[in-house]
This record gives structure tokens, sequence and C-alpha cells, in this order.
């Protein structure tokens, strides 16, 4: 069996004032190279299951492990370490700094990267733009950018450290069809590429598609998605 790059083992989340939990003993694991998409209704807990796997909160009970290390209840400090050596983080409305240019974006994924010198960032930002095909467009700030462009910017700012997991809400939301499906692409072939551990959450039945695997999330866990269950 192909190591997990994140193990999530029986996790139990709860909201103050909320009856029922919104994680109810979880389980999830994936392997490098593997895509998993989480759908569901608004609500059902997807956000709060991709905070507690990019290591922004902590599950009552329950562990997550992380390319093998155990981390559920590690000190912040390690925390801070992993979420910037370790995992790559995609939003749906990109987060990019407008007072910047696309270059200058993507440097800021490798600004806390404990090992990864300025001009070596430098160079993988480059090389990685070129990739999703922004190499001219380097100097060009978010407001210049498409929304596709500004989310493979997104993307490459996410990757720039070397991530073994990367994480996306809702990555193509904010996108029409032709833009959504470019970027379904980049992420395929990033994850393949570059065997990486890939985790989304999504209402895009078309994202669904191009994923590995593919999970409701009702009643706090996960079930292997049915088509017609969405």
């Amino acid at each position: 069996m192909t190591p997990a790059v994140l193990d999530v083992v029986d996790i139990v989340y709860n909201y103050p004032a909320v009856s029922s939990p919104t994680l109810a003993g979880l389980n999830l694991r994936i392997a490098a190279g593997e895509s998993v998409a989480i759908v569901g209704p608004s609500g059902s807990g997807k956000s709060t299951l991709l905070r507690l796997c990019g290591l922004l909160d902590h599950p009552e009970t329950g562990e997550i492990r992380l390319v093998g290390e155990r981390v559920t209840y590690s000190p912040e400090r390690r925390r801070s370490r992993l979420r910037a050596t370790t995992i790559g983080f995609v939003f749906q409305d990109f987060q990019l700094l407008r007072d910047r240019d696309a270059l200058g974006n993507v440097l800021l994924g490798a600004m806390y990267h404990p090992t990864l010198a300025r001009r070596e960032a430098s160079q993988r930002s480059r090389e990685l733009l070129d990739q999703v095909g922004l190499s001219h467009r380097v100097g060009a700030v978010p407001g210049k950018l498409s929304g596709g462009e500004q989310q493979r910017v997104a993307i490459v700012r996410a990757l720039v450290g070397d991530p073994a997991l990367l994480i996306c809400d809702e990555p193509t939301g904010n996108l029409d069809t032709s833009t959504a499906k470019e970027i379904r692409d980049v992420l395929r072939d990033l994850c393949s590429n570059r065997g990486m551990a890939l985790l989304l959450a999504t209402h895009d039945p078309a994202t669904w598609s191009s994923v590995d695997r593919i999970y409701d999330l009702h009643d706090g866990r996960l079930h292997v998605h049915k088509p017609d269950a969405c």
C-alpha cells in the first residue's frame, strides 16, 4: 500500500450551541499522487474538515497524521512549520495582494519556508508560472489578470514550497465554465506530475469527475459518492 500523505482517524468536531457534531468519527486517507473531492451542501462541514486537515484548527478527539507524523495536538510552532513546508492552500477568492504583481504574490508562499532561499524561491516561482502558462504575466498585478490567471497565480503560490498536500476550497467557484476547466486541468496535471496528494471541496460536478475519489459529507461522516446524491 502506498504510504499516506494524509491520514485522518475518527476525528470529532463540534460547533458550540449545535446539538449534533459537525464531524462525527470521520475517517479519510489520501496517498501521494491521489486526488479526493469532498462534496455536500453548504453547512455540512466541508470547510471545517479542510481547516482541520490543514492544521488550522484542532479536532476534539481523533488523530491526524501528515506524512506519517502525528500532528493533531502538536505545538503551534511545529504546526506552523508544517503549514509552510508540507501543505499548500488554494481558496475560492484567490486571496492575492492587489499591490503585488504575479511573481510577488507567488513569493509570499515562500516567505515562511524555513529552508527555501529567496533566489531559489524566485527561480522556482518563475518556473512554476511558466508551467501554468503565465511566464508573460509575471509583472502583472491582480487587477490586470483574469479570474483564471489569478487562480493560477494562487495555485503556484501554494506550490512554491513543494508541499506534499494541496488543499483547495472551492477552487473553481468564482470562475466561468471554460476557465474552471483550465484550472481543473492545471490541478490534475500538477498533482500527477509532482506526486502530491490533493484534497478539495467543491460544488462543481465537472471537478468531481476529474479526481480519483469522491465523498459526500453528511451527518458528520464521509460516504462514497453516488451520482444522484447531490
